[in-house]
Parts: structure tokens; C-alpha cells; sequence
């Protein structure tokens, strides 16, 4: 995409004037057929990020639907991810494609491969920049061959991952670390509302390194992957191919996802 938004103007996308170092509080939309996903509860996370960074103002959600819209409109892309980046110490923002990989169908029917790191956010509900667990992360992956980085803080607790939050399943029930520990995802919002309709019990609990085994299966979540089973969390491995029950959750949340965008286009206040 050659534009980008800069402080609610569309102008030619210019990668100099996009800050990236550490601080900067961001969030990342998914479009799929020129439909933001959750944006919504993508901006109200925005919000709440700022607010820990000390920023208690910023634009009202019609403002920032609108420039969003205007980005995508200006470029012929159908499928792609937003980021936008908001400075706390100027207020200054940006909207601007990101760099984008999803996962191939592959994937979903096999499972990902998945390494343990002990690291532990100091604020983990503000999705803010950190270079360091991005740098230490890839090292780790590159290393292992894993798809993903599942994070295990001091006390030994599994918390989420590098990119992603983080569930469990034992007979038929969800498990995933406590929100007070992990970032506060729109995609595992989403889950945990669409499995309540679905009548699949969600319960947060401290899950340590120990536990990872006497689970049925596990999968990681967030914008770009959606659902995306774990075939294996270091050593230990996990039945994904011909799984019902996952089968059973993707499906679910397939229907929220398509429900949301079909909300979105309908009505111009959603």
C-alpha cells in the first residue's frame, strides 16, 4: 500500500516519519476483503495502552474508523494488516500497512511447533513496543525450528506468547492464563465470548511448565493466525490431525469473524 495515515491525513507512505523504537504503543487490525476485524475493540485496547503510557486522550473511535477506512479505500489490497502507532509523548499517529504472515491451511490441520522462554513482561496488558523480547524470541525460534514462543515468568507460570495468547483444552473445556498476566487480546476476547455461546467452558487459572502435559491439546491465538493448534510444546506432543474438537472451535470462530465483518459493513457506528 503506497499511503499511510499521519494524524488523520492520508498522505504517500514515507517510512522515515514512522517511529519504531521502544515506548510506542501500537495496535495491529486485520483486513479481510477490505474490512477492518474487531476494530472496535482494537481501538478500545488502544485506548487502554495509551492510559498505562500515560496518555489519558485521543481521538474519538469515529475519527479513527474513518481514517482507517480511508487508508484501506486508497489502495486495491482486499487482505492485508493495519498498525497503527501512536506516540505517547507527542500524540502524534500513524496508520500504515504492516508486514503480514498467515498461517497456511497446513497448519491448521497439523499443528505448529512450539518452544518454552522464561521472560516476563513488565507491563503485559499495554501492548507496547519491546524490541528486546522480539530480538530474544527470533533467536530462540530460529534456533528450535518453533513457530511460536510460549513465555513461562519467574514464578513458572506459562503466561502467553511472544505474539499470541495462549489456550489449554481438557474434555472439552478451555483453560488459558489470567488476564492480569498476559496481554489482553481482542482475538482471545473474542474466543472467550464465542465459547460461551457455545456452551465450552472457559475457565483462567495459573498453568505452569508442569502442567503442559496432562493437557488434551492446546492452541495459540491472535490477528493474523486467528485459531491455530500447538502439535507441540518442546517435548511435548498433542493429537491435531482428524481432532473434532478443534475442528469444532475453528468453526465457531470462523462464524464470529463473519459476523463481525458483515456487522462492520452493515452499520456505520459499529
Amino acid at each position: 500500500m503506497e499511503n499511510m495515515i499521519l494524524n488523520g491525513d492520508l498522505i504517500k507512505k514515507d517510512p522515515l516519519l514512522i517511529p519504531s523504537g521502544k515506548g510506542m504503543v501500537y495496535e495491529v487490525v486485520r483486513v479481510i476483503g477490505r474490512t477492518p476485524l474487531f476494530l472496535k475493540g482494537h481501538y478500545e485496547r488502544l485506548l487502554s495502552s495509551l492510559l498505562s503510557a500515560g496518555k489519558d486522550n485521543f481521538i474519538s473511535y469515529r475519527e479513527y474508523s474513518d481514517a482507517t477506512d480511508r487508508l484501506i479505500t486508497s489502495g486495491d489490497k482486499k487482505d492485508f494488516n493495519l498498525k497503527t502507532i501512536v506516540d505517547p509523548a507527542t500524540g502524534e499517529w500513524y496508520i500504515f500497512e504492516s508486514p503480514s504472515s498467515y498461517p497456511d491451511d497446513r497448519l491448521y490441520s497439523k499443528g505448529i511447533n512450539t518452544s518454552v522462554l522464561k521472560y516476563e513482561r513488565n507491563n503485559p496488558n499495554a501492548k507496547i513496543v519491546n524490541t528486546d523480547l522480539t530480538a530474544v524470541a527470533a533467536k530462540l525460534m530460529e534456533a528450535t525450528g518453533a513457530y511460536e514462543v510460549i513465555l513461562e515468568d519467574s514464578d513458572g507460570k506459562i503466561t502467553e506468547g511472544s505474539r499470541s495468547n495462549i489456550f489449554f483444552f481438557k474434555n472439552e473445556r478451555l483453560f488459558t492464563p489470567p488476564l492480569s498476566k498476559v496481554l489482553p487480546g481482542i482475538t482471545r476476547l473474542k474466543i472467550m465470548d464465542t465459547m460461551e455461546k457455545e456452551g465450552i467452558p472457559v475457565e483462567e487459572k495459573d498453568i505452569t511448565r508442569e502442567d503442559i502435559a496432562s493437557f488434551d491439546g492446546a492452541f495459540m491465538s491472535g490477528t493474523s493466525p486467528k485459531i491455530l493448534p500447538i502439535k507441540t510444546i518442546d517435548g511435548v506432543k498433542y493429537q491435531v490431525t482428524g481432532n473434532a474438537f478443534v475442528r469444532r472451535l475453528i468453526d465457531a470462530f470462523q462464524k464470529t469473524i463473519d459476523e463481525d465483518l458483515n456487522n462492520y459493513r452493515q452499520d456505520s457506528d459499529y
